[in-house]
C-alpha cells in the first residue's frame, strides 16, 4: 500500500566505506601538518606508509625464528594513488600543486590560468577517515604531501576524472580527525561551496547539503507515492526573494 516518506538521512554510525572521507589544505611549511578544511568526494584511495625490515644474516645458535633483536625498521615509504571526479568548484588548489603557477584574472566570473612553474616549498596536508569494521572513522593524516604524478581522463557519457599519484614525508598522528560535523550541528555548513567572494553558488551540491543538514528543512518534504511525486508535509523555510509565485505549481503542505 503507498504512503507518504519522509526525507531522512540515517546519522546513525554506518559500519560501510561510504563513511569514508578525503579532506586536506595547504602547509605553510612541509612537513607540518595542517587541519585539513577542504573536503572532496573521491572515487578510491590507496595511499599507505611503509616500513622497510632489516633482517639479519647472522646464524644465531639454536634460533631458527628471527627475534626483535635480529631485525630492526628501515626506510619509511609513504605513497599511493587518490582517483577522483573532476568538479567544476573547489579543484583549484589540487591544481596549484599539480601545476606550480596561477594566474587569476576577471571578476565575477574569475578566470585562473595554471602554468608549469616551481613546485618548490608546496606541500599539503592529506586527511583519510577510514571507517574500521565496527563502523569507527579512523583518521589517517599524512604531512608532507606532493603530487608526483596525475593523470586527466574522460570517455563520452563519462565525467572527467583525475588521478594523482601522492608522495608524502609523514603519517602525522597529532592530527585529531577533522569531522565536518561540528559540536555546535553547524559544521555541514563548511561544506557549502562558495565563490570567491564568499558568496553561496546557486547549484545542485549546495541544495543537496541544506535539505539533507538544515534543521529548518527537517520533515518539510516527502514522496507521494501516489502520485509518483515529491510533495510538502509542512510549510517550506522560504526567504523572501525565493518564495515562488502563486502559479507556479508549487505543492500545496499537506
Amino acid at each position: 500500500m503507498g504512503g507518504f516518506f519522509a526525507f531522512q538521512e540515517n546519522r546513525m554510525t554506518i559500519r560501510s566505506g561510504i563513511n569514508a572521507q578525503w579532506g586536506f589544505d595547504e602547509e605553510s611549511a612541509w612537513g607540518t601538518g595542517v587541519t585539513p578544511t577542504r573536503f572532496l568526494p573521491f572515487i578510491s584511495e590507496k595511499v599507505n606508509q611503509n616500513i622497510a625490515r632489516i633482517e639479519s644474516k647472522s646464524i644465531r645458535v639454536g634460533r631458527r625464528v628471527i627475534d626483535s633483536s635480529s631485525w630492526a625498521a628501515g626506510d619509511i615509504t609513504i605513497a599511493g594513488q587518490i582517483q577522483t571526479e573532476v568538479y567544476d568548484r573547489n579543484m583549484g588548489l589540487l591544481f596549484k600543486h599539480m601545476f606550480g603557477a596561477v594566474t587569476t584574472s576577471g571578476a565575477g566570473p574569475y578566470a585562473q590560468t595554471y602554468t608549469p612553474g616551481d613546485l618548490t616549498g608546496k606541500s599539503l596536508t592529506m586527511q583519510f577517515g577510514r571507517p574500521g569494521v565496527a563502523g569507527t572513522v579512523h583518521p589517517f593524516t599524512y604531512a608532507g604531501c606532493k603530487i608526483s604524478k596525475w593523470q586527466l581522463q574522460c570517455s563520452v557519457n563519462q565525467f572527467v576524472t583525475l588521478g594523482l599519484d601522492i608522495t608524502a614525508k609523514s603519517l602525522d598522528a597529532s592530527l585529531s580527525w577533522y569531522r565536518r560535523q561540528k559540536a555546535d550541528g553547524k559544521g555541514w555548513q563548511d561544506r557549502l561551496i562558495r565563490n570567491t567572494e564568499g558568496e553561496l553558488e546557486g547549484i545542485t551540491a549546495n541544495a543537496i547539503t541544506i535539505l539533507r543538514n538544515d534543521a529548518a528543512w527537517a520533515g518539510v518534504l516527502a514522496w507521494d507515492d501516489f502520485a509518483q511525486a515529491i510533495t510538502f508535509r509542512s510549510e517550506p523555510p522560504w526567504y523572501d526573494d525565493d518564495r515562488p509565485a502563486e502559479e507556479s505549481g508549487v505543492p500545496t503542505p499537506i
